[in-house]
């Protein structure tokens, strides 16, 4: 019997201005849309970046690890992060359990 579900690791670094929380809540209702469970979900707080992204030295990290339909495209959830300006960066990847 084959796998009904595939496991995603999502990271945000969302900018630190008055917009966060409303920003944060989109991501989240954005993660509750496309997953059929959130498995874990850490809020890492406001750090120094590596390096400066667009004119910010500091972001707020999240990090969610969701369930999503087997059927799931990761371009559905990519293309509207990209959409959301206080986003500054994300990186979502298939969680193999195999490995």
């Amino acid at each position: 019997m084959g796998k009904t579900t595939k496991n995603y690791k999502l990271t945000v670094l969302i900018r630190d201005n008055d917009n966060r929380e409303k920003t944060l809540d989109r991501v989240n209702e954005l993660v509750s849309a496309y997953s059929v469970k959130t498995v874990d979900y850490q809020e890492d707080g406001l750090k120094r970046l590596a390096y400066e992204i667009d004119g910010e030295q500091y972001a707020y990290y999240y990090f969610w690890t969701f369930e999503t339909p087997q059927e799931f495209h990761a371009p559905e959830i990519t293309k509207e992060l990209d959409t959301m300006e206080d986003v500054l960066r994300y990186l979502l990847i298939v969680v193999d359990r195999g490995r």
